[in-house]
């Protein structure tokens, strides 16, 4: 049975042939395909505490990223994805580009360096480290976390640097406006690993972060000079030498003079002037040796040793040799637990934990004889004294008979 007439038949066979060549185009309108947006850059605050009267030496801060946890959406929370999602995360905008690892993120973010010429007043000096994701692409609109830690050097550790032990989360918002065009539309920094953004209202976590902060501890060694003894001289200048150990090479450290003499002058125990250091610097081993110059009662001050440095200080005189002159050195520190006490010598071997004061003593006496020039002088005199007395008075009576 014929359904369709042979003109009904035309109509519709043109009707479908139109229909299939529309389709496909259909088709094509309504697909997107995405080019893969990279991840640009971000930089986050590192910042470093010290004691404001040290001075920096050179420290270097190192950090590790990799793709965080994956969180799943739930009501009014978007998903977070890995910032190292297979299907999500690649190396490159071609379509066969591999897909992002741990392993090419090692050289994401760049050191960060500190030194002398950093060190501020206050105490306290901030610097940016820099995310870099120009090789990471994304290619679907998501939020994607990574995880940036500190990288812990056990050599910074010994000299007193403080680690920040708390992760840090990158969050990166890559969104689609509409367009089929995707973009990096913002950055989150912030301390909650299972944080998780709200659909509607404020995408910030309550601990968002500006970055990490680390301290750099120091202590202040003191030096001081008490000299004693009836046969000791109060404005000899005697040597006090300083051997430093053990030190963060390159460090320079400051020294107050404030209770020294800057340059010292030549007088009858001091026969050269001598001129005191206002700075000590170690050397690329983290050594140095220096000498001050101290009279009775001063001291001098050498401020911001990095903790666990060690150190040796003696004291001697010009000659160098206390024995020969007469003296007898002795030496204690406070605390006494820094270090090792020994006449003209202290030592701290296991490197400085506290401020330190070293006090040397030189004590210098001689036995003054006593009873026969202070008891039997002044009796001599005073016989002597009557005596001429009694002799003018002999010899004025005799001239006054003669001349009777």
């Amino acid at each position: 049975m014929q359904i369709f007439g042979t003109k009904a038949f035309k109509v519709l066979t043109g009707t479908a042939v139109a229909a299939a060549m529309l389709l496909p185009s259909m088709s094509l309108a309504a697909a997107t395909t995405y080019t893969p947006v990279a991840g640009g850059e971000f930089t986050f605050e590192k910042t470093l505490t010290y004691d404001a009267d040290a001075i920096l030496p050179d420290i270097t801060f190192d950090f590790a990223i990799v793709g965080g946890t994956a969180k799943k959406a739930s009501t009014n929370h978007v998903a977070v994805y890995s910032g190292t999602d297979a299907a999500r995360v690649k190396t490159g905008t071609a379509a066969d580009s591999a897909s992002l690892t741990d392993t090419d993120l090692e050289d994401a973010i760049d050191s960060v360096s500190f030194g002398a010429a950093d060190t501020d007043a206050s105490g306290e000096t901030t610097k940016n480290a820099t995310v870099d994701l120009s090789g990471v692409y994304f290619n679907e609109p998501g939020v994607y976390r990574y995880k940036i830690t500190e990288v812990v050097n056990s050599a910074n550790v010994a000299h007193g640097v403080t680690y920040d032990d708390t992760s840090r989360y990158l969050d990166v918002y890559v969104t689609d406006s509409g367009s089929g065009v995707l973009a990096v539309s913002g950055y989150v920094l912030h301390s909650q690993e299972d944080y998780v953004p709200f659909t509607t209202g404020s995408t910030d976590p309550t601990a968002k972060s500006e970055g990490f902060t680390n301290a750099y501890e120091t202590e202040n060694l003191t030096i001081a000079l008490d000299v004693d003894g009836n046969q000791a001289s109060r404005d000899e200048y005697f040597e006090v030498k300083l051997s430093i150990t053990g030190a963060i090479p390159g460090t320079e450290y400051t020294v107050d003079l404030t209770n020294a003499d800057a340059t010292t002058s030549v007088n009858g125990a001091s026969s050269a002037a001598h001129t005191n250091p206002a700075s000590i610097t170690t050397d690329a081993s983290g050594k140095a040796e220096v000498s001050f110059w101290l009279q009775n009662g001063q001291s001098i001050d050498v401020l911001g040793l990095s903790y666990g440095t060690t150190y040796t200080v003696t004291v001697s005189n010009e000659d160098g040799d206390l024995v020969a002159d007469g003296y007898v050195a002795a030496v204690e520190a406070d605390p006494a637990s820094e270090g090792t006490a020994s006449g003209d010598t202290f030592t701290d071997t296991d490197g400085i934990k506290e401020d330190t004061t070293v006090t040397f003593t030189l004590t210098k006496n001689g036995i003054i004889p006593t009873g026969v020039i202070l008891a039997v002088a002044p009796a001599v005199a005073v016989f002597v004294i009557g005596g001429l007395g009694v002799t003018g008075i002999a010899l004025k009576n005799r001239k006054k008979n003669d001349e009777e």
